[in-house]
């Protein structure tokens, strides 16, 4: 990097340290002339807020960032109700995993809750597109929330089914939902009542297919002490 882009950089930094000169004598320095990052977080609440009171505006939208926790919250709370739900209505026990966004029944993923912020539209023509981590999630269903154009509020939800393609991040658009047979739901309980009946016919089929095996289990061993008391 050249002197002068260094000092383009430094610069709006800078500036943030003239707001309150009493707090720069006392921040630590790892830089001579620059404050550590931990100071305007600590002052500011976060270093694009400091730079955001000297008026600078980053070319890319980063809200994302600070509403981060909360969205990781909203995944636990969805996953939480879920399990409520299935435990009330189809006396499935599940196990809440992956920090809480997952749930497990019978040691198997069912469900994850993913949250996927809305990318900026190229244009008019352009249809919108969303992007979720999945922190490598590859079974179960996948239950995402889309959020609005904003993403500062639920849009709307998808129901998609595992595996996808490999990799860390899930890219959502009207084709990719024709492709993995994506299921949209308008609201949660719309979404809910999708995932009871996914699982409901998977439990069900499960003990359909577990029934001749214990049927013939059984069989077995009444012809064994059949066999046995005719020999006596």
């Amino acid at each position: 990097m050249s002197r002068s882009s260094a000092e383009a950089v430094e610069t709006p930094a800078r500036c943030s340290i003239r707001i309150s000169r009493s707090w720069a004598r006392s921040w630590p320095r790892t830089t001579l002339g620059l404050n550590h990052v931990s100071s305007y977080v600590k002052h500011f609440g976060s270093l694009r807020k400091a730079y955001a009171m000297i008026g600078y505006v980053a070319p890319r939208d980063r809200d994302w960032l600070d509403t981060r926790k909360f969205w990781g919250a909203e995944q636990v709370r969805h996953a939480t109700e879920l399990a409520e739900v299935l435990s009330a209505d189809l006396g499935l026990e599940a196990e809440l995993v992956q920090g809480g966004i997952s749930l497990d029944i019978g040691g198997v993923r069912q469900v994850s809750f993913l949250v996927a912020r809305r990318l900026a539209q190229r244009g008019a023509d352009h249809a919108p597109q969303w992007k979720a981590y999945r922190r490598q999630i590859s079974s179960g269903l996948l239950a995402v929330m889309r959020l609005d154009a904003t993403n500062r509020a639920i849009e709307d939800y998808v129901l998609l089914s595992s595996p996808l393609r490999a990799g860390r991040y899930v890219w959502l658009s009207s084709d990719s939902l024709r492709r993995h047979h994506g299921v949209p739901c308008a609201g949660k309980e719309e979404l809910i009542k999708a995932i009871k009946a996914r699982l409901a016919k998977s439990n069900h089929a499960a003990r359909a297919s577990s029934a001749p095996l214990n049927k013939r289990t059984k069989l077995s061993r009444s012809k064994t002490k059949g066999s046995g008391e005719r020999r006596l």
